[in-house]
């Protein structure tokens, strides 16, 4: 066969093989096995490294896996990893003995590609591609036998700060989505087993640097041991010798000094002549007078309740009940395969219809699927009272994949409606919860330990109690862009981000709204610093709220360049574009076999059963 010939032919044999790798799929297995020839399940070790650096609220963290192959065969390993809520995924380094092999976006279809054709021609490399929310799956290629393989991860998330304090979460395990495409959900039936080398679950290292701006009192976790050390604002937290058991989120918080009014910061950064800023609004710790409110509890009595999760809920039931006053209005909802509603309008707070309520939540038991979408929408349409601020919260702890429908129906049916979220369980589905309550103009609160349900409810409660500025907007003396377009509320306890995009941030910018009726406003003086990860934050909340737009029933083929071109121009891992990170030398003969590996995640310490449910979603100061 002609030499030009075959090379057409070899070609167009590696776009089939390429093109029937694509069409299969990765596969998705939980726990760290491979099939050997004899069938035995063999457990490669791993072990995983979180490297955090705050600044306020910016935080820029590093995640280091380490694979070792101790086998006698090539393999590929396979796993999903849960990244920080709306974290922005922009680096990837595939590291082999000395050797450091970057990565790069592509569009996701082009990454796989490269990698199939990598992997086919018996080259390391390494593919992270978004697959649902803060979930990415990472695939490493051409593990040699007794070869040490470091893929690393780099991304900018953000710390938040709710009920008065700051709070990081880095996610270290993976609860599957009830609903999700069975590539994802159907391994995790072994997981226990599975997931662990030798008896002992994975864990991981952790160091984290903090400078917080302003005087803070010491990190603290109630989820892991962790070693602490300085002081005023700058603190050092690490795991120590002993890494943690990675079976729960961390969870690490950090409470400033108290301030007499609301405080502003802000951060910019210029990058190819855009220039980036991020506005931070902090509350005082004085709230002020309160304003007659309008409260509706929806409350979740699903199976997957049953237990501690449905005596959490009952008590913050209780508890909210209990801080009504007579100015206030109320109203319940329980939800589960259907919805019973108590009132068919808003009722005060008279002793009749308390202990009307709280025999309604007495009676409530743990059974059936959850259908929240019906919940939601009695309680949207509840007659509305211009006098009062409505305020609908709901509990639930049902990691839920429907995210699309129940984002869609927030935007278009909470009108003059807040929405409060409320996640319960070790590892919530926070990244939904947090999107709704982001539709909704409310906030979202995650209570990981049931034990803390009562206490964190009533911090949400007293933060409810006072909205301190509304009817928030942004003046500028040059034209900007602003995300989001609509600004929510200042709520008690919780900061407020803005994020801005111009071509010359110059002069001063103007932030103003109401606080207990009177005008209030604040200036910052526009200047381009260097702050690390503005840019790439803004990038992220754009694709964000372009995705926000195809929930919305938005046209995909308008939206989908401007997603890929948004993630192309940040660097920026989406549904769309993926990291890919090849060697160009080969490692492995092409004749040669390689088998796949599926390295697994922690469960989460309290998944005694995923639950059944209908519906899933630094700044100095």
């Amino acid at each position: 066969m002609p030499s030009s010939v075959q090379s057409k032919f070899l070609a167009c044999a590696m776009l089939l093989f390429v093109a029937i790798a694509l069409l299969a799929g990765p596969r998705a297995q939980a726990g760290l096995t491979w099939e050997s020839d004899n069938g035995q399940q063999i457990a490669p070790a791993l072990a995983t490294h979180y490297s955090s650096d705050v600044r306020g609220l910016l935080v820029e963290t590093t995640i280091s896996q380490r694979f070792v192959n101790a086998s006698s065969d090539w393999l590929e390993g396979v796993y999903t990893i849960p990244l920080p809520e709306g974290a922005a995924l922009h680096g990837l380094t595939l590291r082999i003995g000395e050797r450091l092999i970057e990565g790069e976006v592509q569009l996701r279809q082009d990454a796989r590609v490269t990698y199939e054709a990598a992997k086919l021609e018996g080259r390391k490399t390494a593919l992270v591609e978004n697959q649902q929310g803060n979930l990415f799956r990472t695939r490493v290629a051409e593990v040699g036998p007794g070869e040490s393989v470091e893929v690393e991860l780099r991304l900018s998330h953000e710390v938040r700060f709710e009920q008065g304090r700051f709070e990081l979460v880095l996610p270290l395990s993976l609860v599957p989505r009830f609903g999700a495409a069975p590539n994802l959900d159907g391994a995790f039936s072994q997981l226990d087993a599975a997931s662990t080398e030798h008896g002992e679950p994975p864990r991981a290292s952790v160091e984290l640097w903090i400078d917080a701006g302003v005087p803070v009192q010491a990190p603290y976790s109630n989820t892991h041991s962790l070693k602490v050390s300085g002081s005023g604002t700058q603190y050092e937290v690490s795991s120590g010798s002993v890494p943690i058991v990675a079976n729960r989120d961390l969870v690490l918080r950090w409470e400033p000094r108290p301030a007499d009014a609301p405080s502003a910061a802000l951060f910019t950064q210029e990058i190819a002549g855009e220039q980036y800023a991020l506005v931070m609004l902090v509350p005082p710790s004085d709230p002020g007078p309160r304003l007659p409110r309008e409260l509706i509890l929806v409350l979740d009595t699903s199976g997957s309740m049953q237990g501690v999760s449905l005596a959490a809920a009952k008590a913050a039931a209780r508890l909210a009940l209990g801080g009504l006053t007579d100015v206030d209005r109320f109203n319940l909802i329980r939800f589960s395969s259907n919805h019973v509603q108590l009132f068919a309008q808003s009722q005060p707070p008279s002793a009749d219809n308390l202990a009307q309520a709280l025999g309604f939540v007495e009676a409530m038991r743990a059974s059936g699927g959850t259908l929240m979408a019906p919940a939601l929408a009695s309680a949207f349409a509840l007659p509305d009272d211009a006098e009062r601020v409505r305020q609908v919260v709901f509990v639930t702890d049902g990691a839920v994949s429907s995210e699309d429908q129940i984002s869609a129906q927030v935007s278009s049916d909470a009108g003059s409606a807040r929405l409060f979220a409320v996640g319960i369980g070790s590892a919530p589905n926070a990244h939904f919860l947090r999107k709704a309550a982001e539709l909704g103009r409310g906030s979202a609160l995650m209570v990981r330990d049931p034990a803390e349900a009562e206490v964190r409810m009533g911090e949400l409660l007293q933060q409810l109690n006072s909205p301190l500025l509304t009817r928030l907007s942004i003046h500028s003396e040059v034209p900007v862009q602003t995300l989001p377009a609509v600004l929510p509320d200042l709520y008690a306890g919780q900061s407020l981000m803005i994020m801005l995009r111009g071509k010359q941030l110059t002069g001063k910018l103007r932030v103003e709204g109401l606080r207990q009726g009177a005008t209030w406003q604040r200036e910052l003086p526009l200047r381009v610093r260097q702050d690390e990860g503005v840019a790439r934050l803004y990038g992220r909340r754009l694709i964000g709220s372009l995705e926000d737009e195809l929930r919305l029933g938005g046209d995909e083929s308008q939206l989908r360049p401007q997603i890929e071109a948004t993630a192309l121009t940040f660097g920026l891992a989406s549904r769309y574009t993926s990291f890919v990170a090849v060697d160009r030398t080969p490692a492995r003969d092409p004749d040669g076999l390689s088998r796949k590996v599926a390295f697994g995640n922690a469960r989460a310490v309290d998944d005694q059963a995923f639950a059944v449910t209908a519906t899933s979603w630094p700044l100095t100061i």
